[in-house]
């Protein structure tokens, strides 16, 4: 049992366990079906006979009274009632103990009641013919000696069945009360195994499960305070036990994987770097990448050692080139410093001729900026004259418009003046003063007409004089534009050559600035080239002692 694995010995467990159940249920069951056979054979048998046996006597001593009546009545209906009621009651006893004879066990018995019932059948007859008869003495004598001695025998044969079936009756309950009993003590007794069996094989699978667990539990916390140096006794087939023993094998394990890393990092510890990975083979599955990482660090330690030890050396070479580049940065620097005092000295001269360049372009781009601004009014001037050359050629058309209608007038003056010479010709010597008027009005009218000739010619001379004046004056325009836009542009170029000259003049300025600087980054790089001397010497010395230190420790051979 105790080789078994978890999963089959609860299943063992629960399967007991089972058993019981089923052995009390089977037990109940069994027990159950006794007695309701029991009782089903005592309600169909003992307790109907019973029934019927009473209920038989009673219907024998209703017919016995009935009867009774009968004899000692004188009234002829009740007499019938009687025997009627009595005669049917015997008929139902017949019956009723034709169904006591399908259960009744003693067959004999029920003959008898049977033979009894008979004999009291027969004589009902004779009885019935001497009631009808009205002979009632003779009826209740043959009552007192015949019948009633026939009731009696009947009734005592029925109370004998009676007896016996209350007997049997009795037996049956007892029988079942019994078998109650037993099946009662039977499942309390199973019950109690029942409990017993699985309170015991609860107690036994616990201690078998908690006692591994517990020491399995115990060398778990061991392990998380880093004690790998545990004792685990339990020892069993099923998974608690093969976990207590890939436990022990995982400690074993890692005992020695530690005590391999310990080795590795003590000789490490004393200088050794010529370490041989010979221990590999301890180091499996996630183990594997502890080994990987302490092989690549010995041999990064290996690299890094070799690279610091061959650096040494090159750092002791190169200070001492260093320190001889020192002294000659230093003679180089002092030379430099010379040219960069004679180099300010000459920035000083041009910073002054720029600050000159840029004070005349300042006087320039004012001077320019008002001949900018006298074109500007110029130029507004000539828009506005060319305006009035327009308005005085619109003029002039109107003009020539009033001397076409005085043409026009001097015209139809003329033509009237006509009309009325012909009309003083026409009245005679009535109409000569007339027609010296007429004449009049049309010299006046000839003289009008030229009058208007010379002056439209006049006002055509003059809009052709105005038009060659307004396209004059356009080009004029157009070139005093042109240079107020050349004046703009030469402002722009002198505004350009003030800026740069301003720009180059702080520039200047910062250029200056700039060579003081580099002058004293000179000196200071005098002073620097001969601090860098004396720690190269410092450093020539410190790495010869790196070397020393190197040397210490023992590294593969490349």
């Amino acid at each position: 049992m105790k080789n078994l694995k978890v999963s089959k010995k609860l299943l063992v467990s629960f399967s007991i366990v089972l058993l019981m159940m089923v052995t009390i249920v089977v037990t109940a069951i069994v027990g159950m079906t006794t007695l309701l056979k029991y009782y089903n054979e005592f309600y169909n048998s003992p307790f109907q006979n019973v029934q019927m046996l009473k209920e038989l006597s009673k219907s024998l001593n209703s017919s016995s009274k009935n009867m009774l009546q009968a004899a000692i009545e004188t009234d002829t209906t009740t007499i019938n009632e009687r025997l009627a009621l009595a005669d049917s009651e015997i008929i139902n006893l017949s019956e009723t103990v034709k169904q006591v004879r399908n259960t009744f066990t003693d067959t004999k018995l029920i003959d008898e009641i049977q033979t009894s019932l008979n004999d009291i059948d027969t004589s009902i007859d004779k009885f019935t013919e001497l009631c009808k008869a009205n002979l009632s003495e003779e009826a209740y004598a043959f009552y007192k000696s015949d019948l009633m001695e026939k009731f009696q025998n009947a009734n005592t044969k029925i109370n004998n069945g009676i007896d016996i079936a209350t007997t049997q009756a009795k037996n049956l309950y007892d029988e079942g009360t019994t078998t109650s009993n037993v099946v009662i003590v039977i499942g309390v007794t199973v019950g109690v195994i029942g409990v017993v069996v699985g309170i015991g094989f609860s107690l036994y699978l616990t201690k078998s499960i908690t006692t591994g667990l517990k020491d399995v539990q115990n060398a778990a916390k061991n392990i998380c305070n880093g004690n790998f140096k545990i004792d685990i006794k339990y020892t069993s087939k099923d998974e608690i036990g093969e976990l207590a023993e890939n436990m022990r094998k995982m400690c074993k394990e890692t005992i020695t994987v530690i005590k391999d890393i310990d080795r590795c990092f003590e000789e490490l510890s004393k200088g050794n770097l010529n370490l041989s990975n010979d221990s590999a083979a301890l180091y499996i599955d996630e183990y594997s990448q502890i080994n990987k990482n302490q092989v690549a660090l010995v041999d990064k330690l290996n690299t890094i050692m070799a690279d610091i030890n061959q650096s040494a050396e090159q750092v002791a070479s190169g200070s001492e080139q260093v320190a001889a580049g020192a002294q000659a940065l230093a003679s180089g620097a002092t030379e430099q410093a010379s040219s960069v005092e004679e180099l300010a000295a000459t920035i000083q001269v041009v910073a002054g001729q720029i600050h000159q360049n840029a004070e005349a372009a300042k006087s320039a781009s004012s001077k320019t900026n008002e001949t900018v601004e006298a074109m500007h009014s110029a130029n507004t001037k000539m828009e506005e004259l060319v305006k009035a050359m327009e308005e005085i050629k619109e003029r002039s058309g109107q003009i020539s418009q009033i001397i076409k209608t005085i043409e026009d007038i001097a015209f139809q003056t003329n033509i009237l003046s006509l009309n009325a010479a012909i009309e003083a010709a026409r009245a005679g010597e009535a109409g000569k003063g007339f027609a010296v008027v007429a004449d009049e009005v049309r010299n006046l009218a000839s003289k009008s007409g030229e009058a208007a000739n010379n002056t439209n010619e006049l006002i055509e001379s003059t809009v052709r004089a105005v038009e060659q004046g307004n396209g004059l004056v356009s080009e004029v325009a157009a070139m005093m534009e042109q240079v107020a836009v050349s004046s703009g542009e030469v402002q722009k170029l002198n505004s350009s050559i003030s800026d740069a000259s301003a720009e180059a003049a702080d520039s200047i300025v910062q250029i200056d600035t700039g060579v003081e600087q580099i002058s004293n980054v000179v000196q200071t790089n005098s002073a620097t080239a001969q601090q860098s001397a004396a720690a190269s010497e410092e450093l020539s010395g410190q790495a010869e002692t790196l070397k020393e230190l190197i040397s210490e420790f023992k590294l593969r051979e490349a």
